[in-house]
Formats: structure tokens, sequence, C-alpha cells
């Protein structure tokens, strides 16, 4: 639970929700698969977890109107509620979504790597959760961090360090960040001796230590087999199928899932 409630009282801090209510659009990702899904989702029932301040409310309701979105913290669905008083929004925890029936939804989003914000013990009762709601075949569409990139970005901040002409000017501007920095990279090295495909690492954001979940595409699509979806495409961040390229260059990948 501790991991759960540190991303809860990040997304609860003051401004925050109104960041992630901004009308920031679509990722290249997400526009792709919403192209790809439209004409499928046509008035089907949706159902958008992790809604946060409602990025993602718009443009599945252009798809359909049999619409949910839910969070987790009542601040957003709050949010939500003032600024689209007509659309269907409630609290609710990914980890439990015994208030819809099984096999309701044609299609279960989780954008923004909301996944990411659960524990790895805790990931396994989202992915179970998403797959007794969805209708079969229905489509599980989300996104997640990239552990190969993170294992990348070890490497470049190595070296940024040992280049830099004043490396300890560098630490006093930076004092925060590099050590919660240092101490998730210790935490990584130790975790690649156990389980070198996830981790929970650490990120610095607004002055909180959030431990956020990384995964490598070949395990995240191991926890699908397991947790009985099939047929998953992997989208790199701009839109195109996952190759190579993305394997260590891409932050975040798509997954489009669908329930066996």
């Amino acid at each position: 639970m501790r991991n759960y409630d540190a991303n809860r009282e990040f997304y609860e801090t003051p401004g925050v929700p109104e960041m992630f209510g901004s009308d920031a659009g679509l990722f290249p990702a997400e526009e792709m698969i919403l192209t790809y899904l439209k004409n499928e989702l046509r008035n089907q029932p949706i159902l958008d977890i992790g809604v946060g301040g409602g990025r993602t409310t718009p443009h599945l309701l252009r798809i359909s109107g049999d619409y949910v979105g839910i969070d987790y913290s009542e601040i957003m669905i709050r949010l939500c509620r003032a600024r689209m008083p007509e659309v269907a929004f409630e609290v609710c925890d990914a980890r439990d979504l015994s208030r819809f029936e099984s096999d309701r939804f044609a299609a279960v989003f989780f954008s923004w790597n909301g996944i990411d914000s659960v524990s790895p013990e805790d990931r396994g009762r989202v992915l179970r959760e998403v797959n007794r709601v969805l209708r079969r075949d229905g489509a599980f569409v989300f996104s997640a961090h990239n552990l190969d990139w993170w294992n990348r970005r070890e490497l470049r901040l190595i070296r940024r360090l040992s280049l830099s002409p004043s490396p300890m000017k560098l630490y006093r501007l930076n004092k925060g960040p590099i050590k919660v920095y240092a101490a998730s990279l210790i935490r990584r090295l130790k975790h690649k001796f156990h389980n070198p495909e996830q981790a929970m690492i650490l990120e610095y954001e607004q002055f909180i230590v959030l431990p956020i979940y990384y995964i490598r595409q070949e395990e995240q699509l191991r926890q699908l087999s397991e947790f009985g979806f099939s047929k998953v495409v992997t989208v790199g961040a701009d839109g195109r199928l996952f190759d190579e390229y993305s394997r260590a260059n891409d932050y975040l990948l798509h997954y489009v899932a669908r329930k066996e």
C-alpha cells in the first residue's frame, strides 16, 4: 500500500490535478490506437481508468457516449465533474472494480502509465479486474514505462556526470533529484540480480519521491498472457508499431491486448 499511497499524495498535491486536467491532447500512440479502434467501439461501453483531470474523456466520448471515467483520487473526480457535469465519473480503485459487473465493457483504457503507480503485486490485481470486466475479445489499452529505456538512461547520466566540468556544482544545483536517482540506481542494480525484467524505480516529482514501475516489453507480454490476455499489439511513443529502435529509445510503450 505504501507505493500506492505515495503516488496518491502526488496526484492530490495542489496544482497537480489541474496539470493533469489541461487539454494536452492525445499522444501520437494514443491517436493511432483510437483511429484503429474507433469503428469497433462506436457506441460501445468504455471504461476509462485513471481518468485524472479528464484529458482522454472528450476523445473517447466522440467514439461512444456509453462512457464511465474513474480515478482513485477524489480531487481528480471532483475536477472532472466540475468541467464535464454531464459525464459519468466515479471514485474507484483500479484494483477493485467490483461495482462493475463481469463482461460489461467493450474496451478499458488506462492512460498515462497509470498502471505503473501500483506495486508489482497490485499490478496483477489490476490486470485480473480489467480482464473480468471486459467482454470476450474486448480491448485493454494502456501504456507503461519501458525498462530498456531506463537502463540506457543509467549509462547516459553516469557519462554526463563524468564529463561535467564541475560535478560538484552540478550536484549542488540538483542535490535532491540526484540523491533520489542514485538511490534508485542502487536499487535497480540490486534488482537486476533477482528479476532483470521489472523494477520499482524512484522518481522525483514536485518534491515528492514516487516509486514508479518499469517493465521490459517481454515481461509485459508474459504478464498479460498470465492474466488472460492475448493478441497483444505494442506501439512505440511516436505511434509506430514496436520495433528494435523503440526497445531502448522509447520512454513509454503502449499496449493493446485482447481478453481471451
